[in-house]
């Protein structure tokens, strides 16, 4: 009896735990170079860092890599509007940021930041 109790217990206590979290949609800047791959959003200084499969970051990659090369300068912003979840981190750099997002889905992105769209000094 105390098998069967033991068994329905930890079923019961498996099918409730959480549930996926549902993406939100957040707007701002991505930065991508050497070592950051970040998400800060408009007007806002908080900076997350971006983890996602690379099929999803692939071609935000490739904008950011050619701002950058158009400017001459590293770690250029592009405009995403992306849907996230939040995230733990995963290696030593995404530690040292406001919290972590996983890429759900690329809504859309540009070179181009709309105004209305501040990126806000981080300290």
């Amino acid at each position: 009896m105390k098998r069967i109790l033991a068994a329905v217990t930890l079923a019961l206590s498996a099918s409730c735990s959480y549930a996926a979290e549902e993406p939100i949609t957040v707007q701002g800047m991505y930065v991508w170079g050497e070592g950051v791959e970040t998400f800060q959003p408009c007007n806002d200084p908080s900076v997350f860092w971006l983890n996602g499969d690379e099929a999803s970051l692939q071609p935000l990659r490739q904008l950011a890599a050619e701002v950058m090369k158009k400017k001459h300068q590293p770690y250029q912003p592009i405009y995403v509007v992306l849907q996230v979840t939040e995230d733990v981190p995963q290696g030593e750099f995404a530690e040292d940021y406001d919290g972590v997002y996983r890429l759900s889905k690329v809504e859309s992105f540009s070179a181009q930041i709309p105004k209305g769209c501040e990126r806000q000094q981080v300290y």
